[in-house]
């Protein structure tokens, strides 16, 4: 997802910062999908970007 607001704070850790839903969307990435989850600044600006990473998986 993008924006092209003002941006997240350049010190932002997407990893140790935000809510209960960013905790919840971090938890279902990370262990239960084997995922990742990043909020980041985009490139170039302005604006912030929340990227969700979820490896595909071949169903036998």
């Amino acid at each position: 997802m993008r924006d092209d607001g003002v941006g997240i704070p350049a010190d932002y850790d997407s990893q140790r910062s935000g809510g209960l839903g960013t905790s919840i969307v971090r938890a279902l990435c990370g262990s239960d999908l084997g995922g990742t989850f990043e909020v980041r600044r985009r490139t170039p600006p302005p604006g912030s970007e929340a990227v969700v990473q979820i490896p595909l998986r071949t169903i036998a």
